[in-house]
């Protein structure tokens, strides 16, 4: 038979809370919720310090003990018990069918009910699991699928989200069929003349005679090699040889699709479609990546999974303009920190060319939080691995397989052998793929063997020891999480200077990227540790840190300086809900933060300013970003920034020049390298330019600041020009408040309210402040900086425009229509 796959979406029952006997068939519905899946219940809210204050030891960050650690899993109810329900119809012809529910990801401690029948559980919220109803289900008639989710307090140090997030399926398939995961594609010998795929996959239930059609197409759909395999010893195993096959890459991302057809004599029994591509990925020490033999920089950011205003409920829509987003910078990869993706992130990075690191664990047999993953290590930890690898290893965009981030066991002699254990573990799922981690204690690290249990090692914030690593090792290195830079987009403080000693200056390249434990800068005013501010804000000049980051330009220096450390993953890509860093604590008459200040976007999806620093250094493409905004007091004295692709520049206020700054390649000031700056610029209303200039002075590329009057009146701007009527496709809008010349507002927090008509539904809004405590699902909220962005979501089945207004007191409503089809 063809293989039946039914999504289960819409009209599932839910309600928080312990409820007796809510498996039973016999018990009602009354006072419960109607939601759609994938669903987050916590970022419903409220925002609350009682959600995750109080005195707990969260074992990372700097922070053993935190007191009144409000925010450190974003302040939403995240912990305690939910329930959900759902009728599913299950066909008389399917009796003697295999039949199961996959979950792609259930937040967290799920038990699995059919009919009132336990069939199955699952502890860690990242797993992909499955669970057989067939003995549990009644055949030509409805059947109730209960799940009961058990979050713990203190689970994660961010936010995890909670409920049934990820997608769920319905599945089903003959008895003997091919066998959930097992379906295995690797491309062991590579060129551009040919491509041999190698195609294995385990049978369930075999019986005689069996035998496997093997169909490989292009993206086009035409046909490039096929085969037949006879089934052997309840396993296929093919070799299939592509010529001249286009290969996948960043540059390329070309993509095949095998069709793999279990057949009994002229009967179909099951089917399967694997998507993949052909490449190869080589690491070499001392030399970096080479991808099909090209070498290839990582210009890469970590991700959280959630999803900014949308929780962590999984939507593709919202995973691909992230990405999207990420690629306009220069991005080419992503390390997925520190857990196992949605299974459309790989998907899009596929699509996308996107290299992707997948990493498993946050916490070993060590604690981090209280009740973190090792209370669980020793029971699931294999399992888990397992599925994750399974479901993930025929995704041409995965390169690596982190078994874990910044793990305490590297300080214990245990952690070696915990380390092997997975690492092994990778090695017999998929020895097709190298094994790394992410690593932050030098001497336990390499004392305890956890360097030597993975092929390819991970620094977090060591950009002051690539040389030390490199000449005192074997090892392949790379930075696999670095910079942690904080700020809130388009906040600006004029800091205090302090006077700083000729011998606090660096005088080895040691001491050159060791930034944060030194006082040397070019500017006095770096804000290392990072201070609280009343506002809970952090300064937008991209040069505030945690004590144990620094800024952008000193990974830049040191990527640059050392070409065989093959790329960096930057902290973070987006702000992430939860490790509101540096506002970790809250105490009475304290702000309460719910987001991190890390993400180069904010979290909202608006680029910060140092955006325009990663897009400089990473692309090819011309850049010139002046900051900050130029609506100060007069008398105000401050220094004007600028991110540019280009080497030289001018800079003026109201056509009065400022003078010419010049980067300077090699300096031991790693601000000099990568960006102009000019100190001690008197403000003037009017007009701030920058101007690039070559050696001769001709101007190659021009921006202007304006100093902005009052807010009048709004820009809308969505984020594409058509939509698909799926009921998952999602509209962005943004908002931007100018005044009556259509200068951009910087510092307007105008109050927007959003409302639709037509073929769509308001989901949620958000500006990026990280301490704004309004819901995200509230129609109304205060610009931030100027800007807020409102998500809607296109009907089911019901096409047509989508018309989207956005108004403000004392000014005109802006209406936008789109279409989706």
């Amino acid at each position: 038979m063809e293989r039946y796959i039914q999504r289960l979406v819409y009209d599932w029952k839910f309600s928080r809370g312990e409820i007796p006997h809510a498996a039973q068939t016999d018990c009602n519905y009354d006072g419960w919720k109607t939601v759609r899946v994938p669903h987050d219940y916590a970022i419903e809210g409220p925002f609350d310090p009682n959600n995750d204050g109080g005195n707990t030891i969260v074992n990372a960050d700097g922070f053993p003990v935190c007191d009144n650690a409000a925010g450190r899993t974003g302040a939403l109810p995240t912990a305690g018990c939910a329930w959900y329900r759902r009728e599913i119809d299950i066909k008389k012809e399917w009796d003697g069918c295999e039949i199961t529910v996959e979950f792609d990801g259930v937040m967290s401690h799920c038990d699995v009910y059919m009919n009132g029948k336990p069939v199955g559980r699952n502890v860690y919220g990242y797993t992909s699991f499955k669970v057989d109803v067939s003995d549990a289900v009644q055949y030509g008639g409805s059947n109730l699928l209960s799940v009961r989710v058990d979050q713990r307090p203190w689970e994660s140090r961010w936010y995890p989200g909670a409920g049934i997030y990820r997608n769920v399926r319905l599945v089903v398939k003959d008895a003997t069929n091919f066998d959930y995961h097992t379906a295995y594609l690797t491309t062991p010998v590579v060129s551009a003349e040919k491509a041999t795929v190698a195609i294995t996959a385990d049978i369930k239930n075999p019986k005689d005679g069996l035998f496997v059609f093997v169909d490989i197409t292009d993206a086009d759909g035409n046909t490039v090699a096929s085969t037949t395999v006879p089934v052997c010893d309840a396993k296929i195993s093919a070799n299939i040889d592509i010529q001249k096959p286009k290969l996948w890459s960043n540059a390329a991302p070309n993509l095949y699709f095998a069709k793999l057809v279990l057949m009994s004599g002229q009967t179909l029994l099951d089917n399967e479609i694997i998507r993949f591509g052909i490449r190869e990925v080589v690491f070499e020490r001392g030399k970096g990546c080479f991808v099909n033999g090209v070498c290839t920089k990582m210009k890469g950011v970590c991700l959280h999974h959630d999803l900014g205003a949308l929780g962590t409920a999984v939507n593709e829509s919202a995973i691909r303009r992230q990405l999207k987003l990420l690629a306009e910078m220069g991005c080419n990869s992503i390390r997925t920190s520190h857990n196992p993706p949605a299974p459309e992130l790989l998907d899009i990075a596929d699509e996308m060319g996107l290299y992707v690191i997948v990493e498993q664990f946050d916490q070993w047999k060590i604690n981090k939080t209280a009740n973190g993953y090792g209370l669980y290590c020793d029971k699931w930890a294999e399992y888990d691995f397992t599925c994750t690898i399974r479901r993930d290893r025929n995704h041409p965009c995965v390169i690596m397989w982190s078994i874990g981030n910044e793990i305490p066991d590297q300080n214990e002699k245990s952690g070696g052998a915990t380390a092997r254990f997975l690492a092994n573990i990778a090695r017999r799922e998929d020895p097709s793929r190298k094994v790394t981690v992410g690593l932050d204690k030098d001497d336990g690290a390499r004392t305890n063997g956890v360097t030597d249990a993975v092929d390819v090692v991970g620094w977090n914030y060591r950009p002051h020891r690539y040389e030390i690593y490199h000449k005192g090792t074997n090892d392949i290195i790379y930075g696999s999480e670095t910079v942690s830079c904080v700020s809130s987009r388009g906040i600006y403080f004029i800091p205090d200077k302090k006077a700083i000693s000729a011998d606090e200056k660096p005088t080895t390249i040691a001491e050159l990227y060791d930034y944060p434990r030194r006082a040397w800068r070019r500017y006095d005013y770096v804000e290392i540790p990072a201070p609280e501010r009343p506002e809970g804000h952090v300064n937008s000049y991209d040069l505030s840190a945690p004590d144990w980051a620094y800024y952008p330009e000193a990974e830049f220096a040191a990527q640059d300086d050392h070409p065989y450390v093959f790329g960096e993953y930057v902290w973070t890509g987006f702000d992430y809900l939860g490790e509101p860093t540096p506002y970790g604590t809250y105490e009475v008459g304290g702000k309460l933060a719910r987001s991190s200040y890390f993400g180069i976007f904010d979290l909202a999806g608006i680029p910060k300013d140092r955006f325009y620093s990663y897009k400089a250094k990473w692309t090819d493409k011309e850049v010139l970003h002046l900051f900050p905004h130029w609506n100060w007091k007069d008398g105000d004295v401050l220094a004007v920034h600028c991110y540019s692709s280009f080497s030289r520049a001018e800079l003026f206020v109201n056509g009065r020049s400022c003078g010419i700054r010049q980067k300077k390649p090699g300096s031991n000031n790693c601000l000099e390298r990568y960006r102009l700056m000019w100190d001690d610029i008197k403000f003037e209303a009017g007009e701030l330019t920058v101007k690039a200039i070559d050696d001769n002075g001709n101007v190659l590329k021009t921006e202007t600041v304006r100093t902005a009057g009052t807010p009048a009146r709004l820009e809308i701007s969505a984020d594409r020009a058509q939509y698909t009527a799926n009921g998952d496709d999602l509209c962005y809008v943004t908002v931007r408040v100018l005044d009556e010349n259509g200068n951009f507002c910087p510092t307007a927090n105008t109050r927007l309210d959003f409302s639709c008509t037509g073929k769509c539904e308001f989901i949620a809004c958000d500006n990026g402040d990280q301490t704004d405590l309004e819901v995200f699902s509230s129609p109304h909220r205060n610009a931030f900086s100027g800007m807020a962005v409102a998500i809607f979501r296109t009907l089911h089945r019901e096409p047509g425009d989508m018309n989207i207004t956005v108004s403000a007191m004392g000014m005109s409503p802006v209406t936008l229509t789109v279409p989706s089809v």
